[in-house]
């Protein structure tokens, strides 16, 4: 030990500096120079140092990795470039697309490229200043993100201190990730100790970045690779795989299967090498970034909505297993519609546990001629939501059962019904509870009359209190009504569902702790220490018991229903609320259209109904055959509203709305010109020189009318980058004419002669080929 603060100093630092530099070659380069028992006894030495001198300690010290005071909440870091997300592509032909838009712009296609995997994990920004470790915050939704500086810290992969040529100060983009052989010896240790396991990799570290408490972060085995240059303050390769070279030699750890290609087929080559490796990783990836090498690009070629133009992510087909589909259970939604979805035997898929999973619709189990008792394939589609791909029907045993929908509603009785052409059974009363809390629920939300604060909860609380029975009720509601109200504070279906996707099971959620639940991705650290203590009641301790004593293998709907905690809602609260109704009152149009609920009557419906009529009455009283001209409402839906109009229940309804003070009316669009009457337009993609919204005002202007599906009536479809599928394929299947964005433009200026002009043209093409 050193006798002196000098002697202390020089020591600390040397041991500092080796003692970094044995971390850089164990955890970065996986080639340790010295045994485990030299390293721990280099860091004892250090703490005592520290122990001796606390002065000494410093920010970037080995020492200070274990992990700093718990905080109270994470503060919000502006991102000083935004992180950008990825454009998609999942064939080939996707791929050359890309390839092809950003040749065009950037005028060659000889560019270079590199590829690398794309870890399916958190991204993060870390920045420094003067070589050392200041700040490291989540993605958020990238402009804005979570300092989260004290749990990265923790991170052994993360250098606190750079060596060699660095700028003054940069910042740099990576992946956080948890190994799968880390999780399973992670897991395997919780087992033996009787604690609840987590789900997957990436959940497990997601969660463990956001802990509030950066000791459990430390605990848990969490890497990074670094894969792009965010800004800098300094001279930077130009080349972006000599960034990843040039970050490696600074102490990064970036991933040593990044390449550069000369050529697409090349990258072509490489994606299929990574898809044929991919079960084979230690680390779970789920596609392949493909960038311009050449990072001069990427300021010519500049981004489009929220994704550069620059470099697109190739993903991977869904992963999928097989596993026994128990039971079909079905809920109400808002509409009535009954909607059915699977109960299945757990089964690990693409890394976490499934036990349910969507089917749907009747109509789409039928088809697929799934039937209770299968063996089915299930996948996470876009490796997150799972669903029931189809049965094995090889392996039926004749025990299996044809699925029918109920006759009578599971949550009011009421006998179901099912409109002509239509997949879907529905609840045709109007008072089901079910449909009502839910509606409400609705009717406040932001795309309809945007009234914060009344949620799923208080629905519910307002109907159990006899308050509400509709969505008319809400504007008799007073500020002493809602100052005695009491919120009984259950899970809740949208926590229960992420609860049981991550744990794989109910009775997992319940065994969890607190520390547990937090991994669960959007449970945070005040929810999760509620549900952690549902044991302190005794009707949540009945309920249990209740279900096992009645062989019910509880799901989402029994979870959601445990009371956690109760809280009087509050005179702020109350009188915020009755705010929020007023303002509610003039609210567009559209959006009261919207907010009713009508089957099959979705926002961009209402839009075009509120700017043919004008007010509510008029389209409630057009009738079924007047609605079908409406340019985009079809015979189903026209039916819908007209059957909606026809029960007094509804109508009603609205006129407890208008003597409210609810706005009705809304303005007849006149368009500025006539340059396109009669012409129906689809617009799909995203495009160059303007946004989708302003694409479809100037083609209303010009008097077009817009639509947002392909039709028989369709002129034309304007397809820009990443156009959506089903728009072109139908399309394709018509024969409608398609445009780019530069022929569109032209249209807008010439009208008609300008279609007729590009008709020509391709029928002039098609002629010689």
């Amino acid at each position: 030990m050193a006798d002196s603060q000098h002697e202390a100093r020089l020591r600390s630092e040397e041991l500092r500096s080796r003692i970094n530099y044995h971390n850089h070659r164990y955890y970065v380069l996986d080639a340790p120079e010295i045994s485990d028992g030299e390293y721990d006894e280099l860091l004892n030495e250090l703490r005592d140092l520290e122990e001796a001198f606390p002065e000494l300690i410093t920010p970037d010290s080995p020492t200070q990795r274990v992990g700093a005071t718990p905080l109270e909440a994470f503060s919000t870091v502006e991102h000083r470039a935004p992180l950008l997300s990825l454009s998609n592509a999942s064939t080939g032909e996707d791929l050359a697309d890309w390839h092809r838009r950003a040749a065009e712009r950037a005028g060659r296609d000889d560019f270079a490229l590199a590829t690398e995997p794309k870890i399916d994990g958190l991204a993060i920004s870390l920045t420094y200043e003067g070589g050392r470790f200041v700040q490291g915050a989540t993605r958020g939704d990238g402009r804005r993100g979570e300092n989260i500086t004290p749990n990265l810290r923790t991170i052994r992969t993360i250098p606190l201190a750079l060596s060699g040529d660095f700028p003054s100060a940069f910042e740099v983009r990576g992946e956080v990730y948890m190994t799968k052989s880390g999780f399973e010896r992670m897991n395997a240790e919780r087992a033996e100790r009787g604690e609840p396991l987590f789900a997957n990799p990436r959940n497990s570290a997601a969660g463990a970045v956001r802990q509030l408490d950066p000791t459990i972060t430390a605990q848990r085995p969490l890497s990074i690779y670094v894969y792009q240059v965010g800004w800098s303050e300094g001279p930077v390769p130009s080349s972006h795989v000599e960034r990843l070279h040039w970050l490696t030699d600074l102490g990064f750890r970036v991933n040593s299967d990044a390449q550069r290609h000369a050529n697409l087929a090349e990258v072509s080559e490489r994606v299929s090498w990574w898809g044929q490796r991919r079960e084979r990783l230690d680390y779970d990836i789920d596609g392949v970034v493909i960038k311009i090498d050449d990072t001069t690009e990427w300021d010519r070629l500049g981004v489009v909505g929220r994704e550069p133009r620059w470099a697109t992510a190739f993903k991977f087909p869904p992963q999928q297993r097989t596993t026994k589909l128990l039971g079909i259970a079905v809920n109400v939604g808002r509409t009535g519609a009954l909607n059915p979805f699977a109960v299945l035997e757990p089964v690990v898929v693409g890394g976490a546990r499934i036990q349910m999973a969507t089917l749907h619709n009747e109509q789409d189990i039928h088809r697929k001629d799934v039937r209770i008792g299968d063996t089915v394939i299930v996948q996470r589609a876009g490796d997150v939501i799972p669903q029931v791909v189809a049965p094995v029907v090889s392996l039926r045993d004749g025990s299996e059962r044809v699925f029918a929908m109920p006759d009578t509603c599971p949550a009011c009785t009421t006998p179901i019904e099912r409109e002509e052409d239509a997949a879907d059974s529905y609840c045709p009363n109007l008072a089901c509870p079910q449909q009502q809390v839910r509606l409400v629920e609705h009717f406040a939300s932001r795309g309809a009359m945007d009234i914060e604060g009344l949620g799923e909860r208080l629905s519910y609380v307002l109907f159990q209190r006899e308050l509400v029975s509709d969505v008319a009720d809400i504007y008799d509601l007073t500020s002493g009504q809602l100052e005695s109200l009491t919120l009984p504070q259950h899970i809740g279906e949208k926590s229960a569902a992420t609860l049981v996707r991550h744990f794989g099971s109910v009775a997992a959620v319940l065994e969890a702790e607190e520390e547990a639940l937090q991994e669960a991705e959007g449970i945070g650290p005040v929810v999760a220490r509620s549900i952690a203590r549902w044991q302190e009641r005794d009707e949540n301790q009945r309920r249990v018991a209740s279900w096992e004593e009645d062989g019910v293998e509880p799901g989402v709907a029994q979870l959601a229903q445990l009371r956690i905690e109760d809280r009087g809602f509050g005179s702020k609260n109350a009188s915020n609320l009755i705010e929020g109704i007023r303002l509610s009152k003039e609210r567009p149009l559209p959006n009261l259209i919207f907010a009713l609920g009508i089957r099959h009557t979705g926002a961009e419906t209402a839009r075009l109904l509120a700017e043919r009529y004008g007010d509510l009455d008029t389209i409630l009283d057009a009738g079924e055959e007047a609605l079908q001209e409406v340019e985009g409402v079809g015979p189903v839906v026209a039916r819908s509203i007209a059957r909606w109009a026809e029960r007094d229940l509804n109508r009603d309804i609205v006129r407890r709305l208008r003597e409210a003070g609810v706005n009705m009316a809304g303005d007849v669009v006149e368009p500025a010109s006539d340059l396109l009457a009669g012409l129906s337009v689809v617009i799909t993609g995203k495009l160059d020189s303007m946004t989708r919204g302003d694409a479809e005002s100037r083609a209303k202007d010009a008097g077009a009318s817009v639509t947002g599906s392909v039709s028989k009536k369709t002129d034309f479809l304007v397809t820009g980058a990443d156009p959506g599928g089903s728009k072109l394929t139908r399309a394709q299947k018509l024969g409608t004419l398609l445009l780019t964005e530069e022929q569109y433009l032209a249209v807008l200026e010439e009208g008609p002669p300008a279609l007729d002009r590009i008709r020509a043209e391709r029928e002039a093409a098609a002629a010689e080929s």
